[in-house]
């Protein structure tokens, strides 16, 4: 976190520090200013760390694809996931019953996915507690302003933005990339916070 926030703030210092231990892996002789300076900053794509600086991280041109490509509808409406809010990282305005994982993009991947998963399981068991069958994040905010869901400039987020949800400009429509704000949300907030929406609704 200390790293990721010294990047955002002084990018400079921060790649100087990158090219040292480049320059201390390889030689002096090294033509580091060729392959190993990109013309983004460091976190401006995701930063790939190799303990024993003996791999090679080749690109990949993958395209993302939100849900794994499944057609969302509610009450047969289709939704298109690019028109909704991300409700704390995991879950789409307006549509109810609904969550996924997706890790951070400046740390560990299984670390926002490992508290993701134990937040749905707390909102299960409110459920499952007070006798609801629903549970839907809803959007009554009318100053929310739509950004984004990812700040990555990587050629894979640019392909797919215009296909992900948005994120909000306030929790708990926020992607905070911050773990350790993160577990004060989902692991100790509120599940009835006033956004989600708890109901029974009668069978069609």
């Amino acid at each position: 976190m200390l790293f990721f926030r010294l990047s955002r703030r002084r990018p400079e210092r921060a790649k100087a520090m990158l090219l040292g231990g480049v320059r201390h892996a390889l030689g002096p002789d090294y033509d580091i200013a060729t392959h190993f300076t990109p013309r983004y900053n460091p976190w401006d794509q995701r930063l790939c760390l190799v303990p024993d600086g003996d791999l090679i991280v080749t690109a990949t041109g993958l395209d993302l694809q939100v849900l794994g490509g499944i057609e969302l509808s509610v009450d047969g409406r289709r939704v298109d996931p690019a028109t909704t809010f991300n409700y704390k990282g995991m879950m789409y305005s307006d549509v109810p019953n609904l969550a996924s994982s997706f890790g951070y993009t400046n740390a560990s991947w299984t670390l926002k996915c490992d508290l993701t998963c134990k937040y749905v399981c707390r909102v299960l068991n409110h459920m499952e507690r007070l006798g609801w069958k629903q549970c839907t994040p809803r959007n009554t905010d009318p100053g929310l302003v739509a950004e984004p869901w990812l700040d990555f400039s990587s050629g894979y987020v640019q392909r797919s933005v215009g296909k992900l949800p948005k994120q909000g400009s306030r929790a708990p429509w926020r992607l905070y990339q911050n773990y350790a704000r993160d577990i004060v949300s989902l692991r100790f907030g509120a599940v009835d916070d006033g956004v989600m929406e708890f109901s029974n609704p009668r069978s069609a």
